[in-house]
């Protein structure tokens, strides 16, 4: 499985619109799931499960897909404190990594 690395600079600008206040929850996760389709058709992957999933930082041991960032964002206050810290994590260290599979 690829790093999308091409793709980094355009999420951590997205993670930061987010951070920000310029967009919402819902914008959020609409404009994710818009960059999935559009990796998705730009690597010709064609399964059916296929998605993105990340990594914020190098010792992140989670695969967090667009699903878990929805869910983490209505879920509890903890979960979504938690979402929160690993996007600014993934802005500050500069360590993100974006897959698809």
């Amino acid at each position: 499985m690829k790093n999308l690395i091409q793709y980094k600079e355009r999420i951590i600008e997205l993670f930061q619109e987010f951070l920000n206040g310029e967009i919402d929850n819902q914008i959020f996760i609409q404009k994710l799931y818009s960059f999935e389709m559009k990796i998705k058709l730009e690597n010709d992957i064609k399964k059916r499960n296929s998605g993105l999933w990340f990594r914020f930082f190098n010792s992140d041991t989670s695969a967090t897909t667009i699903l878990n960032i929805e869910f983490d964002l209505k879920g509890s206050r903890n979960n979504y404190n938690n979402l929160i810290e690993n996007l600014k994590l993934a802005i500050e260290l500069n360590e993100l990594e974006i897959y698809c599979s």
